[in-house]
């Protein structure tokens, strides 16, 4: 009976040696990735967007509490940053003149240095 479970196991073994080396159709070219990938926005993101980002954790993963308060720092500094710019395009729409404005008076250029001036960068 011995025998039997050696002669077995031997042949499992070789079964599995042969597989290996790739005589059953071999093993896929690329690496399968079963871990989550998170699906990142296109374009500028907005507090929502970050706020909706979640990572996958590992083996060593990361502190969970610590990067949710990074997350949401950052979403309300977006969404503070988006309204002041909102702000300041109103207020710059408001102040917009309906006329165009002249072009600017072209600037003459600096005067040259006497030679006889101390000039350190030589």
């Amino acid at each position: 009976m011995e025998w039997v479970l050696l002669v077995v196991a031997v042949g499992v073994l070789a079964v599995g040696a042969v597989a290996a080396a790739g005589r059953f159709g071999g093993m896929a070219e690329e690496p399968v990735h079963d871990t989550f990938t998170p699906e990142l926005p296109a374009g500028s993101w907005s507090g929502r967007d970050v706020e909706a980002l979640r990572f996958s954790t590992a083996l060593r993963g990361y502190r969970m509490d610590q990067v949710d308060e990074v997350v949401d720092r950052l979403a309300h500094e977006l969404d503070r940053r988006d309204a002041r710019i909102a702000e300041l395009e109103e207020t710059l729409a408001r102040r917009a003149p309906s006329t165009p404005a002249s072009p600017p008076a072209p600037v003459s250029p600096p005067a040259p240095m006497p030679e006889d001036v101390e000039r350190p960068w030589r």
